[in-house]
């Protein structure tokens, strides 16, 4: 039976990964010691970027050929992946805008929602582990996905922002809290599309001003949010 375009590649998150061994295995999107067991997602999302994308897609020349992979289920989930951890793994900012426009042109069949059930994986479960490229990347992503109001985003910004904590003053938490509210401020289409989000962000970004009071947040425009 073939998978619906859309439908997220099986990732078994209760199966182990035994043909790698964890110290052989040098991951590129998470953190991890030599003696933690290697990560099912991201040995199947590096296997689809290795597998389909990364000597596959090189241009945007090649951008007329993504019909094909709109065409075949399989295909098209395995690209999809492939390219989102491409995108959050690859240095380069003119591949990773390559990809970003694959998985548009692509995602026009199903309305992001293979890449929105991705990003989901990483945002509710992962996203702790991430290393400081991919973690990055997944924000720059947030905002691209915020900024053309893409079906059900919100539900990732809303996983994003239980990992901001109050009582959480290191520069990597404050870099995230000032990155999502960036995003936010840089989304008004998107919060005019939903607002019965607005009172979730007002009163989490207020409950987070009232806990830096006493803290110098650069940039940290609350103000505007309220406005």
């Amino acid at each position: 039976m073939e998978r619906p375009l859309g439908e997220p590649v099986s990732l078994g998150f209760t199966t182990k990964v035994h043909n790698v061994s964890p110290k052989d295995w040098n991951s590129l999107l998470f953190s991890r010691t030599i003696i933690d067991e290697v990560d099912i997602v991201d040995y199947q999302w590096s296997h689809c970027f290795n597998n389909e994308v990364k000597h596959k897609i090189t241009s945007e020349r090649e951008l007329s050929s993504m019909q094909v992979y709109t065409e075949d289920p399989e295909k098209y989930n395995t690209v999809c992946v492939g390219l989102v951890y491409g995108i959050l793994t690859i240095q380069s900012e003119s591949t990773r805008q390559i990809y970003f426009k694959f998985l548009s042109y692509i995602h026009q069949k199903d309305g992001f929602t293979h890449l929105i059930n991705s990003l989901k994986i990483i945002a509710r479960d992962k996203f702790q582990k991430l290393l400081e490229n991919p973690r990055s990347q997944m924000l720059w992503l947030l905002s691209k996905l915020l900024r053309l109001s893409a079906p059900k985003i919100d539900h990732v910004l809303i996983y994003l922002l239980r990992h901001i904590l109050s009582v959480d003053f290191s520069p990597k938490g404050l870099h995230l809290t000032k990155s999502l509210l960036d995003s936010i401020l840089a989304s008004k289409s998107f919060l005019f599309e939903n607002q019965q989000l607005c009172p979730l962000l007002l009163y989490h970004f207020l409950k987070l001003l009232s806990d830096h009071s006493n803290l110098s947040i650069a940039n940290l425009q609350f103000t505007t949010l309220i406005n």
